[in-house]
């Protein structure tokens, strides 16, 4: 008499290894676009940030202005389709950067694109005290941002800085 063994046999292994694998994958897809979601939510962030330490900074004494007396506009220009945007001081009262002006360039990561800047390109300035906001020299204007992933354009984020301020991120 035979006894009969159990256990699995080779097909069936297989079929189990083939469903971790689909399912192991199908993860990783995920992973890939959640983390790239993450990058993009995180850039919005941060261009909101500095926009209010732009804002923030407007009036303060600026070393890398020299005018006595001036008080100091702060700004950020952007401009569709560079990979950063630079954080400037507005010695001239200008209402707009200047090459010599400029504090500091912030880059952007390689997945990000600035897609658009209404109006283009950008100049958002604070003026002191209050700060009032110039937007490209209009004080009654509103800046719009739209930045997306390069790989999946549709993805986006929209970055507002209304007339008196505000500054939301859809």
């Amino acid at each position: 008499m035979m006894k009969r063994q159990k256990g699995m046999t080779i097909i069936e292994m297989l079929v189990v290894f083939v469903i971790i694998a689909i399912l192991l994958s199908m993860v990783f897809i995920n992973y890939r676009q959640i983390q790239r979601r993450t990058i993009l939510d995180s850039t919005a962030y941060k261009l909101a940030s500095d926009i209010r330490k732009q804002q923030s900074a407007s009036g303060l004494d600026d070393t890398d202005c020299n005018d006595i007396g001036y008080k100091y506009s702060t700004g950020i220009y952007v401009n569709a389709g560079d990979t950063g945007y630079d954080l400037f001081s507005d010695c001239d009262a200008s209402n707009s950067k200047d090459s010599l002006e400029v504090r500091k360039t912030v880059d952007i990561p390689n997945e990000i694109a600035i897609e658009s800047v209404s109006p283009a390109p950008l100049n958002v300035v604070f003026y002191p005290p209050n700060p009032s906001v110039i937007v490209n020299g209009d004080n009654n204007a509103t800046a719009t941002i739209v930045i997306s992933l390069k790989s999946e354009p549709a993805i986006k984020k929209t970055i507002i800085v209304n007339k008196v301020g505000m500054i939301e991120i859809n």
